[in-house]
C-alpha cells in the first residue's frame, strides 16, 4: 500500500507539471490586453507634398462665389472709414473702431468676440479742427492738417513766415534769436513732377527681371542715391528731438512741414501724407517726449507757394489755427479677437488649447465674411492711421489692411511648406448657417 502510494506521487507531480505550462496561455488569453501605443502624430509641416494633389474644386468654387458675389468688404470699409473715420493709435476713434469690430464679428456669426489689451501705447490724441490761410501778399486757403500729437495754438495766430533749414548742428546758430512769433517752414521743398502715369500699376516682365538682377554694391545693395537718402534720414532722426526743443525755446508760433511724395508723383494734387514721419520728434506719443510747439503738414502745392515767396524775399504772413485734444497720457491698445466655431469632428478630436474649440494654425487671407468655416481665432485689428488717410505707425503696428482677417488652415495638406503660407480651406458642411453682414444703418 505504501509502496503503491509512493509510486503514485511522482506520477501525479509529473502530470501536474505538464498541466501548469499548458494552462498558462489559456489564463493569459483571459487577461485584458494593454492598448497598443498610438502611432506618433505626423508633423504636417514636415510632410512631403504629394505628387498629385486632390483638389476640392467645389469648396474652392464656394469660396470664389462668396468673395465675388456676396462680399461685404465695401460696407465694412465704409463703416470704418466713413462712419468712424481716421483712427490714430490710442485715439477715441480707434476705441470706437475696436468696439465696432467686436460687435460686427458677433453679428456675422463668430463667437467670444472680445478686446485683448496688447499694452500701453502712450498719448491719446485727436484733431478737432485745423485751418490756415495766407494773408500777405495775397489771401489764399492753405491745405494742411495737424501732425499727430501736435498741441493746439492759442486760437488763431498770425505771424511772418520764415524758412529754416537745419541739417547739421552748426545750422542752429543761423536762426538762434530770430524765430519768436514766426510761422516756420521746416523741410526742403521737393520736386513736384506732373502725374503722367497711373498711380497704381503692375510690374512688367522687364521690371520683375530688373528686380531679380538688383546690383549688390559696397553699400549693402543700395544705389548711391539711396545711400545718400538713408544718411540724410538717419541724420534727421538724430537731430529731430533737438530741433523740436530749439523751436520751443525760440517760442515759434507754429511749424509747417511739407508733405512727402508718393509713387509716380502721387503726393500732389492736394494729397498730403499726415503720418508718423511728419511728426516733430521720434516718439512724440510718449508723455515725456511730447512736442511743445504746434505743427502742421501741408500739401506740397500750399507749402511750395509759401516757400517760393520766402526765397524771393517777399514779405509773407500766415494765419493758422490748430485745435487738438489730448485724452490721456497712458492709453492702451487693443486687438479685436473672435472665434470661428469648428464643425469637423475629426479636427475636434485632434484637440487644442481650448476644450471644445478647434485650434489650427492660422494664416492671413482676404475675408469672405458671409459663411464661416471651422477654426478658432480670427484676430482683427482695425487699421490705425493719423488724422488723414495713411496708416499710422507707433510702437505697435496695427494691421494696415482693413480687409485682413485670420482664417484657419484645416487641411493637413495645406500645412506643408509649399502650401502653408499661401492657401487655406473652408468648411464644406452644407448645414453650416449662412449669416448676413450688419446693415450700414447699424453703425
Amino acid at each position: 500500500m505504501h509502496t503503491r502510494l509512493f509510486r503514485l506521487i511522482p506520477a501525479a507531480c509529473l502530470a501536474l507539471g505538464m498541466a501548469i505550462p499548458a494552462a498558462i496561455p489559456a489564463l493569459a488569453a483571459d487577461k485584458p490586453k494593454a492598448a497598443p501605443a498610438p502611432p506618433p502624430a505626423a508633423d504636417p509641416y514636415t510632410q512631403v507634398q504629394p505628387a498629385t494633389e486632390t483638389l476640392d474644386l467645389a469648396t474652392y468654387q464656394r469660396i470664389r462665389d462668396e468673395g465675388f458675389n456676396h462680399s461685404h468688404v465695401m460696407e465694412f470699409a465704409s463703416a470704418l472709414m466713413d462712419g468712424i473715420g481716421p483712427r490714430l493709435t490710442g485715439s477715441p476713434n480707434l476705441k470706437k473702431a475696436n468696439e465696432w469690430t467686436r460687435d460686427t464679428l458677433t453679428k456675422i456669426g463668430l463667437e467670444n468676440a472680445h478686446l485683448e489689451d496688447w499694452g500701453e501705447f502712450g498719448l491719446g490724441w485727436q484733431q478737432l479742427n485745423t485751418w490756415a490761410r495766407m494773408t500777405t501778399p495775397d489771401t489764399a486757403i492753405l491745405i494742411l492738417q495737424a501732425t499727430p500729437w501736435s498741441p493746439s495754438t492759442p486760437g488763431p495766430v498770425t505771424g511772418d513766415v520764415v524758412f529754416v533749414n537745419i541739417s547739421s548742428d552748426k545750422d542752429f546758430d543761423q536762426s538762434k534769436g530770430k524765430l519768436e512769433g514766426k510761422i516756420v517752414l521746416f523741410g526742403a521743398m521737393r520736386e513736384v513732377p506732373p502725374v503722367d502715369k497711373a498711380l497704381f500699376s503692375r510690374y512688367t516682365d522687364q521690371e520683375l527681371a530688373d528686380l531679380a538682377d538688383f546690383p549688390v554694391t559696397g553699400g549693402g545693395g543700395m544705389s548711391p542715391d539711396m545711400q545718400r537718402r538713408l544718411q540724410a534720414y538717419v541724420e534727421r532722426n538724430r537731430l529731430i528731438d533737438k530741433i523740436a526743443t530749439f523751436f520751443a525755446d525760440e517760442k515759434v508760433a507754429a511749424v509747417i512741414e511739407p508733405s512727402r511724395d508718393g509713387k509716380n508723383g502721387g503726393g500732389s494734387g492736394g494729397t498730403l501724407f499726415d503720418d508718423n514721419g511728419a511728426t516733430l520728434g521720434r516718439t512724440p506719443y510718449i508723455a515725456e517726449k511730447r512736442v511743445k510747439v504746434p505743427v502742421a503738414v501741408a500739401a506740397i502745392e500750399s507749402y511750395g507757394r509759401l516757400y517760393r515767396l520766402t526765397q524771393a524775399h517777399a514779405p509773407v504772413s500766415v494765419e493758422i489755427d490748430i485745435e487738438t485734444k489730448f485724452t490721456g497720457d497712458h492709453e492702451h491698445g487693443f486687438n479685436t479677437v473672435a472665434e470661428i466655431p469648428g464643425t469637423d469632428p475629426s479636427l475636434k478630436e485632434a484637440g487644442g488649447p481650448n476644450p471644445g474649440v478647434l485650434y489650427q494654425p492660422t494664416m492671413r487671407v482676404p475675408p469672405v465674411p458671409r459663411t464661416w468655416g471651422p477654426g478658432r481665432e480670427a484676430p482683427f485689428s482695425p487699421p490705425t492711421d493719423s488724422e488723414s488717410e495713411y496708416p499710422q505707425v507707433g510702437r505697435h503696428r496695427a494691421q494696415p489692411d482693413l480687409t485682413d482677417h485670420s482664417f484657419p488652415i484645416t487641411d493637413p495638406r495645406l500645412l506643408t511648406p509649399a502650401y502653408g503660407a499661401s492657401r487655406a480651406s473652408r468648411n464644406t458642411n452644407p448645414d453650416h448657417p449662412t449669416v448676413q453682414a450688419p446693415a450700414m444703418s447699424q453703425w
